[in-house]
């Protein structure tokens, strides 16, 4: 009824959005993410074996891309009014730089599963 996208939204938020919160680090994106989606597409395909398991792992990477790729301009809106800078800081335990540091690596990590599926 509602199409492959929203079964891989649970899976792409739950490593994302762990990442973008700073409880995993966005290094290790390169390890989590390939198991993830290959568990996702196992699972499902176990469900329904007519689903393309292809299908499934671009999917995980379209939802990826365009979540996380959209929230790089709330990002530089940040970056750009330094009244919120301190607020930050004090909310994640880190500076300015190390937040925005990890948070454009979240991003490139979900803009490259675009090249990738």
């Amino acid at each position: 009824m509602c199409g492959y996208a929203p079964l891989g939204s649970d899976a792409v938020n739950l490593v994302y959005d762990s990442a973008w919160m700073f409880d995993l680090s966005a290094e290790r994106l390169r390890q989590l993410v390939p198991v993830v989606r290959a568990a996702y597409a196992d699972g499902v395909t176990e469900t329904d074996p007519s689903l393309s398991r292809s299908l499934l792992e671009r999917a995980f990477g379209r939802i990826a891309a365009l979540r996380f790729g959209l929230l790089l301009g709330s990002l530089l809106e940040t970056c750009a009014n330094p009244h919120t800078h301190a607020a930050l800081e004090a909310r994640y335990g880190r500076s300015m730089e190390s937040i925005v540091s990890e948070r454009v690596a979240v991003v490139r990590s979900a803009l490259t599963l675009l090249t990738e599926s």
